[in-house]
């Protein structure tokens, strides 16, 4: 009987996501999108910032972390009420 196997993924290729951060009820988008941005490029990231949204490429570990991390780091400029 052969033994069904799981593929795997090698997160170390490289890869490209395309990003959107709206940041709603705000009177200044610009801080909290240049803090996501800013976090992307700290790892060493290629980042192509567009008008509705950013590209950005890289290892896969680090492209699917940083999105992570940059929506943290976005938050604090967003007003809660």
């Amino acid at each position: 009987m052969d033994q069904l196997t799981t593929p795997t993924v090698d997160l170390m290729n490289p890869i490209s996501a395309q990003v959107s951060l709206y940041p709603l009820r705000q009177t200044r988008l610009e801080p909290a999108i240049a803090k996501a941005l800013e976090v992307f490029r700290a790892r060493g990231l290629d980042v192509t910032p567009g008008p509705m949204s950013t590209l950005v490429a890289g290892d896969a570990d680090a492209v699917f972390d940083c999105l992570k991390t940059s929506f943290q780091s976005a938050a604090p400029h967003l007003a809660t009420s």
